[in-house]
């Protein structure tokens, strides 16, 4: 085992990973029907706008087997404690969960401001736009109830709201210390260039995504509606992640800009935005169209170092083979 994490150390963690949330999907289905409803139930008993781990800890004193709700979603960052388990050498755990340190070892505190600054930014441009389309697309009706669900009565509910939203998602949460703080580094090690990671990162992320995507197909879904919803998922993944991956560099490694980004996308699109029935644009939701132009935008800015501060990759401690 150790000898292929060591020639393969992205492929052993993410089989873990991948295992391991089909795994608790499968077993959510069966022991967890009505997952939905009951947490819904709850974000709406405790007045919240959106699902967070807060929501899961709480039900898992009601019923233990809703620890499924944090293993699931934390698959990632489990398979890369796993990895680096078998494969660190010292203090490799240790770095690993520095990652949690909102700037990286080099980064000025001053630059650091300026890229939580644009991070701020881009997070009212992305709302604005929501609303906008909310508004253009279903009239005053869709704008009023993007804004409720905002709280936007209350600009300091609002804020409070969105940054607890953002920092507490499940998905954003507990997958990133396993995908932009394990995997991503021995990408770019691997691959070369951050956009190459990028790519590949984005690719194997949503594809991770199956076991929970399937679920739609199975349950009635037209095939041809499914394979269109996976095109659009599969593209505003791989988007998301080349932003992302910008972040995270110009931040030094700081998985930070990845699990508020992460959860600016989920809180947006299922609590804020949430069409009915989506729009599609040559074959593209808007959603996905947004997240292909912020990329855009990061490529021809950065191009495919995307924020790397100078040519050298960091240093990883992990006992690999080069290849």
């Amino acid at each position: 085992m150790k000898k292929f994490a060591q020639n393969h150390p992205f492929w052993f963690f993410y089989i873990i990973a991948f295992v391991l949330f089909q795994g608790g999907i499968a077993l959510g289905v069966m022991l967890m029907p009505d997952f939905m409803e009951v947490s819904m139930a709850k974000m709406e008993e405790l007045g919240l706008n959106h699902g967070n781990v807060i929501i899961t800890i709480l039900l898992m004193f009601e019923n233990p087997i809703w620890i499924l709700g944090l293993i699931i979603p934390g698959a990632p960052a489990i398979a890369a404690v796993i990895a680096t388990k078998v494969i660190g050498k010292p203090g490799a755990m240790k770095e690993l969960f520095c990652k949690f340190n909102p700037v990286g070892e080099g980064i000025s505190g001053k630059e650091a401001l300026k890229q939580y600054g644009i991070l701020l930014v881009y997070a009212i441009l992305v709302i604005s736009a929501g609303l906008a389309y909310s508004y253009f697309v279903y009239g005053e009706s869709g704008l009023q109830t993007s804004l409720n669900n905002l709280r936007a009565n209350s600009p300091l509910l609002m804020v409070g709201m969105f940054l607890l939203a953002v920092f507490t998602e499940e998905g954003a949460l507990l997958e990133e210390l396993g995908w932009r703080g394990y995997a991503l580094p021995i990408l770019m090690k691997r691959l070369k260039t951050p956009l190459n990671a990028a790519i590949v990162l984005g690719i194997a992320w949503s594809f991770w995504h199956f076991g929970r995507n399937v679920l739609s197909l199975i349950f009635g879904m037209p095939f041809g509606d499914w394979i269109l919803t996976e095109i659009n998922f599969l593209t505003s993944i791989i988007a998301s992640t080349i932003v992302i991956v910008y972040f995270v560099n110009r931040l030094g490694g700081s998985i930070i800009p990845a699990i508020f980004l992460h959860g600016l996308g989920n809180y947006w699109f299922n609590y804020i935005f949430d069409p009915e029935v989506p729009v599609y644009y040559l074959g593209f939701e808007f959603d996905t169209i947004l997240r292909v132009l912020g990329a855009s935008i990061i490529l021809i800015i950065a191009g495919k170092q995307l924020g790397l501060r100078g040519e050298k990759l960091p240093d990883i401690q992990l006992d690999i083979k080069s290849e």
